[in-house]
C-alpha cells in the first residue's frame, strides 16, 4: 500500500546508506491528468536526511491530493549499486509530535475501513445531508468501500464506492435516499410522477441516517482482510435558532463538517480613511450639507461568534483539529464562503470538569464586505 504523507510535517528520506553524490528525485505527479507538475533534483553529499514535505505542501493550494513518485539511485557503501522507488498520497495535513516520524497513515486508514474523519460521532442538523470523507492511499488489494446507511434497524440505502487509479479522496452522503422518488425506487416500487407531485415533493427531502456502516476488504500477499467500521450520526433538531455549518480542513488533509447550533452572533468591523475637504465656497453660498472631514477607502468585515450546543467529550478531537486547521469555510446554503478562526486560544472541556460542554469560537469573513478584489 502506498503511503500517505502529511504535508504540514516533515516526511523525511534518508539516504540509505549511499555514498556521497547520491541523487534522490522527487517526482510530482496529479494522476487524474497523468502529467508531472514538478520534478526536483536533491543531492545528499554530507546529509544523512531530507525533509521533502516542503516541497509538496507548495502545490497543495491548487490541488486537495497530490501522487508523489520518489526514486533513490546511487552506489551503497561497500560497494553495489542500489535504487528505490516508491510512490506516495499527499495531502494538505499533518501528524500530531507524539505519533513520531513517518508514521504509517495507511494503516490507520486500513483500520478505520477508509475513514478520514476526526470522530466516530457524527453531528448534524436534521434534514441536511451527511458528508463523511474517505481516503484510499493508492493500494492496490483495495478498490472499493462499501456503504451503508441506517435509521434504526432499517436499511435505507446501500452504496458501494469505487476507487479509480486517479481517484483518492471522497466524500459520500445519503443523498441518493433524500427525495421522494429515489426513496420509492430504492424500494422497488414504482414512481408515477406529475406536475403538482414534482412541487410538492421537491419542498421536502429526508436526511435521517442515524448510523453509517463502512466494509472493506484488502489483500496482503496471499491473505485477504475484512474490517467494519460504525459511525453514529446524532441527527439535532433547532427551532429557535439558525445553526451554521463550519467547513474546515482536517488532521488528515480532508474537508470535514462541524455544526454550531445555538446562539450565533454578528458583528461588522469597518476602517477608513479621513482628510479634511476645502468646503469654503458651498459655505459661503450658504450649502452646510458638504462634508469638511470626508471619509474614504471604507470598507468592513463581518464577524460570527458561534456556539455549538451541547457536545460529547470526544469533540474536543474536532476542536483540536479546527483550531490548527489553516483553511475554514462557512457554508451558507449556496456558497462555501472563506473565514478565519479568530481565538488564539480555546479550552478544551470534559464533562467531569464542565458537565455539559458547550464550545464557542470566533470567526472573521476572510474578504472585505465591499468587493474590492481587483
Amino acid at each position: 500500500m502506498a503511503e500517505l504523507i502529511l504535508a504540514r510535517s516533515p516526511y523525511v528520506i534518508d539516504n540509505l546508506n549511499f555514498e556521497e553524490g547520491t541523487t534522490t528525485t522527487l517526482t510530482l505527479s496529479i494522476r487524474s491528468a497523468n502529467s508531472v507538475i514538478k520534478i526536483y533534483s536533491f543531492t545528499f553529499g554530507s546529509e544523512k536526511y531530507i525533509n521533502i514535505s516542503p516541497f509538496l505542501k507548495d502545490y497543495l493550494d491548487d490541488y486537495p491530493i497530490l501522487y508523489v513518485y520518489i526514486s533513490v539511485i546511487g552506489t551503497a557503501i561497500g560497494g553495489g549499486y542500489l535504487s528505490e522507488v516508491k510512490q506516495f498520497s499527499v495531502t494538505d495535513g499533518y501528524a500530531y509530535y507524539e505519533e513520531g516520524h513517518n508514521k504509517k497513515f495507511s494503516d490507520y486508514l486500513l483500520d478505520n475501513c477508509l475513514y478520514a474523519g476526526s470522530n466516530d460521532v457524527i453531528y448534524r442538523y436534521e434534514d441536511r445531508p451527511l458528508s463523511i470523507p474517505l481516503i484510499n492511499p493508492i493500494y492496490a488489494g483495495l478498490s472499493k468501500v462499501d456503504v451503508v446507511f441506517y435509521k434504526g434497524d432499517e436499511v435505507l440505502v446501500k452504496e458501494t464506492i469505487n476507487f479509480t487509479s486517479y481517484e483518492s479522496v471522497h466524500y459520500t452522503t445519503e443523498s441518493d435516499y433524500s427525495t421522494f422518488q429515489s426513496r420509492v425506487t430504492i424500494d422497488g416500487g414504482v414512481y408515477e410522477g406529475n406536475e403538482c407531485v414534482q412541487e410538492f415533493v421537491e419542498e421536502f427531502t429526508n436526511y435521517d441516517a442515524d448510523r453509517v456502516l463502512l466494509g472493506i476488504s484488502y489483500t496482503k500477499g496471499v491473505d485477504t482482510f475484512t474490517n467494519n467500521k460504525e459511525l453514529k450520526v446524532v441527527p439535532i433538531s433547532e427551532c429557535k435558532y439558525t445553526p451554521k455549518k463550519i467547513v474546515f480542513l482536517n488532521k488528515l488533509g480532508v474537508k470535514e463538517d462541524l455544526w454550531f447550533f445555538k446562539k450565533t452572533t454578528e458583528s461588522v468591523n469597518s476602517e477608513k480613511d479621513t482628510y479634511r475637504s476645502n468646503t469654503i465656497s458651498s459655505y459661503m453660498s450658504g450649502d452646510l450639507s458638504r462634508h469638511v472631514s470626508r471619509d474614504y477607502n471604507v470598507n468592513a468585515k463581518e464577524s460570527l461568534v458561534l456556539n455549538t450546543g451541547f457536545v460529547p467529550d470526544s469533540f474536543s478531537e474536532n476542536f483540536k483539529q479546527l483550531m490548527m486547521s489553516e483553511k475554514v469555510w462557512i457554508y451558507d446554503d449556496i456558497n462555501l464562503l472563506p473565514v478565519n478562526i479568530k481565538n488564539s486560544s480555546l479550552e478544551i472541556k470534559s464533562s467531569v470538569n464542565d458537565k455539559l460542554i458547550n464550545y464557542t469560537i470566533e470567526i472573521d469573513y476572510s474578504f472585505d464586505k465591499i468587493n474590492n478584489i481587483f
